[in-house]
């Protein structure tokens, strides 16, 4: 007898590619998952997901922002704003939710939203 095994529904996610160098602005409506060089701003009403492989010289918004390579630039995560053991960050972020993995290097202010708005 078949099992009823509900439908698994992907996000739609966005890849720019280790070997692509993009210069000038970034937006969309899903996720983004950068390994490549991006001299730009960077929008997302999603989540973006900066690799390990990634340069950015720019600002960042979205959702939620995972940064495991390098960003120069200012940050805003409405939800929250993770920096992994390799990442490197050198600017201002506002952010909700902040968490920084041992390892993580962060140059910058950090102004915290109000949880209870």
């Amino acid at each position: 007898m078949a099992k009823n095994v509900p439908e698994v529904i992907m996000s739609k996610v966005n890849l720019i590619g280790e070997t692509t160098n993009i210069n000038g602005d970034l937006s969309t409506d899903d996720d983004l998952r950068i390994d490549g060089i991006v001299n730009g701003n960077i929008k997302s009403n999603k989540r973006i997901i900066i690799g390990t492989t990634a340069t950015i010289n720019g600002n960042i918004s979205a959702n939620t922002v995972e940064i495991n390579g390098t960003v120069k630039g200012n940050i805003e995560a409405s939800e929250i704003l993770i920096l992994k053991e390799t990442a490197i960050l050198e600017g201002d972020i506002t952010v909700t939710k902040l968490s920084i993995y041992t390892g993580a290097r962060f140059n910058g202010k950090c102004s915290m939203n109000d949880l209870s708005n």
